[in-house]
């Protein structure tokens, strides 16, 4: 509510400050903000489970959506916000934030390590193993990281491909890297406990992403954008009163998301017809 609450005043904004010149969003000194939904395409994992008392793997796991009974990766909804400044004319630089949530689906679990007896009562996963099979229907094992927030500072060329004569409709190609942090909340069944969610500074992530930016009026535009992400999670927590325990991996997954956005100007200029805050 309070996104559209925004874009609804920055619309209001374009038309009560519009003037007879010709707005380029590609100048600098504009910024932008954006809010979009995403789709996931991920591939399988090895999950590295390590502690004091274990140090066993999950070769080439099969994750997705929460909550899912299929053994295929699925896709996944996410919500995505962005705001971002054009720091010299066609060279965006923006700071994105992107949620979503994951976990193991069910299927057959192929397992490498060893487990200290007594230590686990919970998940039946076997003591000691060397690429064994195991199917998640009979054990009790389960990982979800219901939240993974990633933080991420952005740097874009944009390239126009199409204009009309006043710029009423413009088509520009945005494409470009990223790098940023990962937050997460995860919780697993495993052990000689039930853990609560467990929040932790998880890792980091690098991206490439291009897409299509088709702009209305000057002011707004629907961006489709598809990136390839990398995310590797260097300490996901597993016990909240024993910091050896932790989860590493790195997934690999490929996103398609929407934009609706706006472009804006914090500066009162006598040649721009763009809104001023």
């Amino acid at each position: 509510m309070n996104q559209l609450t925004f874009l609804i005043g920055v619309f209001i904004s374009t038309i009560s400050f519009s003037q007879s010149s010709i707005f380029n969003s590609a100048f600098k000194g504009n910024s932008f903000v954006q809010i979009g939904s995403s789709l996931h395409y991920m591939t399988p994992s090895t999950l590295h489970f390590t502690g004091n008392n274990f140090d066993f793997s999950l070769n080439h796991s099969v994750l997705s959506n929460k909550g899912s009974t299929t053994s295929q990766p699925l896709l996944r909804q996410a919500l995505s916000v962005e705001f971002g400044h054009n720091i010299r004319r066609g060279v965006l630089l923006s700071l994105n934030w992107d949620q979503m949530g994951y976990g193991l689906t069910n299927q057959v679990l192929e397992v490498t390590g060893n487990i200290t007896p007594g230590i686990d009562n919970l998940s039946g996963l076997p003591a000691t193993s060397n690429n064994t099979f195991v199917s998640m229907d009979t054990i009790g094992f389960t990982f979800n990281v219901g939240r993974s927030n990633r933080v991420t500072l952005q740097a874009n060329l944009c390239q126009n491909l199409f204009r009309t004569a006043k710029r009423g409709f413009v088509i520009n190609a945005v494409y470009g890297l990223g790098a940023g942090i990962v937050h997460s909340t995860s919780t697993t069944t495993f052990g000689s406990a039930l853990q609560p969610n467990i929040k932790s500074l998880s890792g980091f992530s690098v991206a490439a992403n291009a897409g299509l930016r088709f702009e209305f009026l000057r002011h707004f535009y629907v961006l489709t954008n598809l990136s390839g992400v990398m995310l590797s999670n260097q300490n996901l927590r597993l016990d909240v009163s024993d910091g050896s325990q932790s989860v590493k991996g790195t997934l690999g997954y490929g996103q398609a998301t929407v934009f609706v956005g706006s472009v804006f100007s914090f500066k009162n200029r006598k040649s721009c017809d763009c809104p001023k805050f």
